[in-house]
């Protein structure tokens, strides 16, 4: 998976659950992506690569974020 693409999907998921933070006036809101600390972007960046990544052999998952639909 090319590491731009990944990097896109978590960028959009991460700052759609900070979106969903302000929108809730939750009591604390994470900062912007692009501040993140790196060991912080470096894990999330795995879990999306898992979620996201080659499944083959299991089932077939899609959505938006998956790049089918």
């Amino acid at each position: 998976m090319s590491e731009d693409i990944n990097e896109r999907r978590a960028a959009f998921v991460y700052n759609a659950a900070r979106l969903a933070a302000i929108a809730s006036r939750a009591p604390i809101v994470p900062v912007p992506w692009a501040e993140r600390e790196a060991p912080f972007r470096e894990q999330f960046l795995k879990v999306i690569e898992r979620q996201c990544g080659d499944r083959s052999g299991q089932p077939l998952r899609t959505g938006p974020l998956c790049g089918d639909g």
